[in-house]
């Protein structure tokens, strides 16, 4: 039995040394040569063993001497204090108890103890002595050099971890699938403000908030809080949002699911770029806005330009056709003034009262044409440079109008003057002699473009606070798409091709009105006559109609 004993423990792979009660060596196995080599000239079977109890006797200067496997200690203490009771009990019937006592006392100063030393090769070794029940010792020695180098090496790396998840920059935690704390790191703690006891391992993630929450830091929206847990289980993969807190901070939570139902975060504090990429976002529109305005104001000046331009063009051809015709206009008076000079001079000898009488006419009316044609001419030049100026005096319409017909018929005998203005006021404030060039105007048109209606109707009222003239004949008519353009400076419609004209009088009377604050509307069918109705105020500054024309085709 003992060499069947001693064979196992030959074969064992750690280094065996027995000693007996008396420190003797009674055993020990190759193993423990092969792996301590000091102990191959020392080591022999009845030998003293105390020197193998004590750490200087493996000649190493680095042995160093220290308590090791702690629970594997306590575990034996206590396995022992258990043998120790059963041997007393035991013990009791045949021994008294000093004996029994005696014997508790000697196993107990042989307490187990292990240490580690270092040979010169580099290998460490693990020494443990174990008290046996005969007083002995059991010496096991094993080569934990390269378990010593995996836990310094693991030590070094827990270091560097530790080291690296306290440096990060942004807060990391683990939770398990019951959503308690497995580790967090430093920047976690100091971003949310958490006292130690709720960065222990174990801590429930809902007593992390509640802590939040009551010292003002927690999420401004709890209920949208765990959406990127969802959203990360769903996609099965990492998931990110950004968190407003309720100190107004901004937090970027990235979520990744572990596959133990657990997950890992990091929490980095976006508050700074989420501001800066507001603030780009609205410098942004801003910007598009501004671009937008000045994209359409140029398009704005654009188009005005081209419409400057086409209004500048018309303007142009305007002006190349007033020329023709003023000069057509001027020659045919002289000519007529010249024609009946000449035939005057020729006929000096045999004149008679009527000949007379009618080269006279024709001269007047003449002379009439050309005094119109230059107060045209010159009313429109002071209307460009702004000199025309309107004095609102007491002004007398019904004697005004009367007037204006009195000198028509006088030039121009084929047309009669209809009046109905006695419902006008006896006074308006106006400025007289800018009224008679209006009405005066209105007229010789009448008469112009009616020549085979002979009869002008001119009727006048009061309406509130203004008074109306309306002018109205039988005459030609206007085309309805020329009525817009009738105010328009040198233009003349359709209808009146042939007829002496510059353009420029219902331009004049037009501007001439609005300077009284009034309108003037029109009303005409081409072949049954047209309407003119002057609307004034009654005092100057008071309520009046639209300051720009009205404009009416029937």
């Amino acid at each position: 039995m003992r060499n069947y004993l001693e064979h196992i423990l030959e074969n064992l792979g750690q280094g065996i040394v027995l000693l007996d009660s008396r420190n003797v060596v009674t055993f020990f196995n190759s193993t423990v040569l092969e792996m301590i080599q000091p102990l191959k000239a020392t080591l022999r079977t009845g030998m003293m063993g105390e020197v193998l109890l004590n750490a200087e006797s493996y000649q190493s200067p680095r042995i160093e001497m220290r308590d090791g496997h702690i629970g594997f200690l306590e575990k034996l203490k206590e396995k022992y204090g258990i043998v120790l009771k059963k041997f007393e009990d035991s013990h009791k019937k045949t021994q008294d108890s000093d004996t029994s006592m005696s014997y508790a006392a000697y196993l107990e100063k042989q307490i187990s103890r292990s240490f580690q030393f270092s040979l010169p090769d580099g290998r460490t070794i693990s020494l443990a002595c174990v008290p046996l029940q005969d007083g002995g010792w059991l010496l096991t020695y094993d080569d934990v050099s390269t378990l010593t180098r995996s836990q310094s090496n693991l030590a070094r790396q827990n270091s560097r971890f530790d080291a690296a998840l306290n440096n990060m920059p942004h807060g990391l935690c683990m939770f398990d699938a019951d959503t308690k704390l497995i580790l967090c790191n430093a920047s976690y703690a100091r971003m949310y403000r958490l006292p130690k006891r709720l960065t222990r391992p174990g801590t429930a993630l809902a007593d992390i908030l509640a802590h939040r929450h009551q010292i003002g830091n927690g999420p401004a929206n709890s209920a949208r809080y765990f959406d990127v847990v969802a959203e990360a289980a769903l996609k099965g993969m990492s998931a990110s949002q950004n968190t407003v807190l309720e100190d107004g901070r901004v937090i970027k939570i990235s979520h990744t699911p572990m596959q133990s139902g657990g997950y890992v975060a990091t929490h980095e504090n976006v508050t700074e770029t989420v501001r800066m990429s507001e603030k780009l976002m609205e410098h942004r529109s801003e910007l598009e806005a501004t671009v937008r305005a000045r994209t359409a104001e140029i398009e704005r000046q654009a188009q005005e330009l081209e419409r400057m331009l086409d209004h500048e063009r018309s303007i142009n051809e305007l002006q190349r056709q007033f020329v023709a015709m003023a000069s057509h206009e001027f020659r045919t008076p002289l000519a007529i003034i010249d024609a009946a000079a000449q035939r005057l001079d020729r006929k000096k000898k045999d004149l008679t009262p009527e000949f007379a009488s009618q080269k006279i006419e024709q001269i007047r009316t003449s002379v009439s044409r050309l005094v119109d044609l230059m107060e045209s001419i010159l009313a429109e030049g002071r209307l460009d440079s702004g000199k025309i100026t309107i004095r609102h005096d007491a002004c007398a319409l019904a004697p005004l109008i009367k007037k204006c017909c009195d000198r028509q018929a006088t030039i121009k005998n084929t047309h009669k003057f209809l009046l109905d203005i006695k419902h006008l006021p006896d006074f308006i404030e106006a400025d007289r002699q800018a009224l008679e060039q209006v009405v005066t105007n209105l007229l010789s048109n009448a008469v112009k473009y009616a020549p085979g209606a002979p009869d002008i109707r001119i009727a006048g009222w009061q309406e509130g606070e203004t008074v109306k003239i309306a002018i109205s004949d039988q005459g030609l008519g206007i085309d309805e798409d020329d009525i817009p353009q009738l105010f328009q400076r040198y233009f003349r419609a359709r209808t009146s091709v042939g007829i002496a004209g510059t353009g420029l009088g219902l331009h004049l009377v037009k501007h001439i009105i609005e300077l009284h604050q009034g309108s003037i509307a029109v009303s005409s069918t081409r072949g049954s006559g047209t309407t003119f109705t002057i609307t004034l105020p009654v005092k100057a500054g008071g309520p009046s109609a639209s300051v720009s024309s009205h404009i009416d085709a029937a």
